[in-house]
Order: structure tokens, then C-alpha cells, then sequence
């Protein structure tokens, strides 16, 4: 009963997004902007962890790029409540503040791997890979 809630709940986000929109493991949904942008659109609180978990994920499962492309966040942190979180995949678009505590990471961006690494984090228990 619990996996069919879940599969209907997903089947509703998926309708409801935009078209071209991609719901992430963690129901987040992310829309491609252009070639090298996409943003994760919030549905009420959007944290750093929620964001990177949906970009990670997008740009692995379905852009289908490796888990070591790198991503980088275009817009600054902190958002206004509601507003979407765009990411890149053109360094020179970068803001160099990820929003997540990391430690010698100069590059401002996070591997594909280790944003859909924050899917277990943030709490996303319906992940699979």
C-alpha cells in the first residue's frame, strides 16, 4: 500500500511540473534553463542538501553524465523563500559559495557523485540507484 502512495504521489508531482521538468529521487522537481543550467524548483523549504541532492541526481540519471562531472551553483546562497536554485555546468558561471560546509574545496563546485551522495543525507529514503 505504502509503495503505491509513493508511485501516485510521484505520478501527481510529475504532472504537475513543467514541461521538460525531471522530479529527483528526493520529489524535488529540477528544470533544464539551457544546455549548461538547470534549476531545482522548491516545493515549500528547499535546503542546501535537498538542492544538491536533486542536481546531483539530474545530472547523473538523466542527463546520464559521470559521477565526476562537476557542478557548481549559479545562484548565490541564501535564496528568498520559494525561489528556485540554479546550478551550472560551466565553471565560469559559478558562485563560489556552495551553501554546504566543506573543508579545501576551493572550486566552489561538488562532483555529481557527491551531491546525489546528499540524497541519503537529506533524507530522500526512496532513493535508489
Amino acid at each position: 500500500m505504502r509503495a503505491f502512495l509513493v508511485t501516485a504521489l510521484l505520478g501527481a508531482a510529475s504532472l504537475a511540473a513543467p514541461a521538460h521538468a525531471w522530479v529527483a529521487s528526493n520529489g524535488f522537481v529540477v528544470q533544464p534553463i539551457d544546455a549548461l543550467h538547470f534549476q531545482v524548483n522548491s516545493r515549500g523549504r528547499l535546503g542546501p542538501s535537498n538542492a544538491w541532492c536533486a542536481a546531483g541526481d539530474y545530472v547523473i540519471k538523466n542527463l546520464g553524465l559521470p559521477y565526476p562531472t562537476m557542478i557548481w551553483r549559479a545562484s548565490p546562497p541564501p535564496q528568498a523563500g520559494g525561489a528556485p536554485i540554479v546550478f551550472t555546468l560551466d565553471p565560469s558561471d559559478r558562485h563560489y559559495d556552495t551553501g554546504l560546509a566543506q573543508i579545501g574545496n576551493k572550486s566552489g563546485g561538488v562532483s555529481a557523485s557527491l551531491a546525489q551522495q546528499l540524497c541519503w543525507v537529506s533524507g530522500s529514503r526512496g532513493y535508489r540507484d
